[in-house]
């Protein structure tokens, strides 16, 4: 593994042969050579360069609470951003590391009185894949908060600051979902609010879950809105497709825009239920549900198409 020794010599803690099913919310996929789990922002930015420089293929994952990746064993390393969880207080804003959880930051900031992605409570993921793929529950998206965002740019090999604005915020999308860039840390508003209030908003929208989502594995919501306007639920729902099962993967019952693992379900399981549901809608409906979720590939000449879509 050439790519272990600036591993050793910058002392980043890494694990070898990982069970990725350990690690990512489905609880299904194969094994990774190596996950390298780098302190802080400054220490991604360094090991990437470094991995650039030497021509080394990698992904970058947070949580991999939307993240679904192949059975087998990758071909590529990982780099994992969940050790990095520093924060800075500035008072009317918050700079947060890429591996925060979002529940840990809005909790420990509604305890001051003060609402730093606190509608995002109830989303389980980190500060960087909720910034890539503009994350968004009950109305409110990772847009409201941002202020800027230091990136990682592996074809240049330097740390760029965005504005908001730069980083072309929409439903689910950033610029970060049409580059190879990497989200390090990002800036976000920190507004004076009543905790009692922003509690009580917490409390309804987790009895929300509780009654309309899963309990079972899953990635949360596979699907984006459809371009006709529909909820890919509605739609899936429609075509009686709510139950379908492959294997391990189904179709839940009580959401029909979320896949869950039944027990043993493989990526293979899910990735052809995916693949089934896309078919269906379009034949159906004329319609051609885009992924929400993030679909790691297997082999790492998949790592450098120029739009890396699917880093996660």
């Amino acid at each position: 593994m050439p790519y272990r020794r600036y591993l050793i010599d910058a002392h980043i803690p890494y694990q070898t042969d990982v069970p990725l099913s350990s690690i990512c919310a489905m609880r299904c996929g194969g094994t990774a050579p190596l996950v390298a789990y780098p302190p802080d922002a400054a220490t991604l930015a360094a090991l990437l360069r470094a991995w650039d420089g030497d021509g080394i293929p990698y992904r970058v994952i947070g949580a991999m609470t939307n993240t679904l990746p192949p059975d087998g064993r990758l071909s590529y390393p990982l780099v994992s951003t969940c050790s990095m969880t520093h924060l800075t207080d500035h008072g009317s804003s918050v700079t947060a590391e890429a591996g925060v959880r979002l529940t840990m930051l809005a909790h420990r900031f509604m305890r001051m009185g003060r609402d730093v992605a606190a509608y995002l409570v109830t989303i389980p993921g980190t500060v960087g894949g909720a910034v890539r793929g503009n994350a968004g529950a009950f109305g409110h998206d990772m847009a409201e908060y941002v202020l800027t965002c230091e990136v990682y740019d592996p074809d240049t090999r330097a740390t760029v600051l965005y504005s908001a604005a730069d980083m072309a915020f929409s439903y689910r999308d950033s610029r970060l979902k049409h580059t190879r860039q990497i989200l390090l840390s990002a800036t976000l508003q920190a507004r004076e609010r009543d905790e009692a209030a922003m509690q009580e908003r917490e409390a309804a929208d987790r009895q929300w879950r509780r009654e309309h989502q899963p309990t079972e594995p899953s990635l949360g919501s596979v699907f984006l809105r459809l371009p006709d306007g529909h909820s890919a639920a509605e739609r899936i729902d429609a075509a009686g497709l709510k139950g379908l099962t492959f294997g391990g993967a189904a179709v839940s019952r009580r959401h029909a825009g979320f896949i869950i693992n039944t027990g043993g379900a493989s990526a293979r399981d899910v990735r052809a239920l995916i693949y089934y549901i896309q078919h269906r809608l379009a034949e159906q409906y004329g319609v051609h549900p885009s992924c929400e979720i993030c679909i790691l590939p297997k082999e790492e000449s998949a790592c450098h198409f120029p739009s890396n879509k699917n880093r996660g």
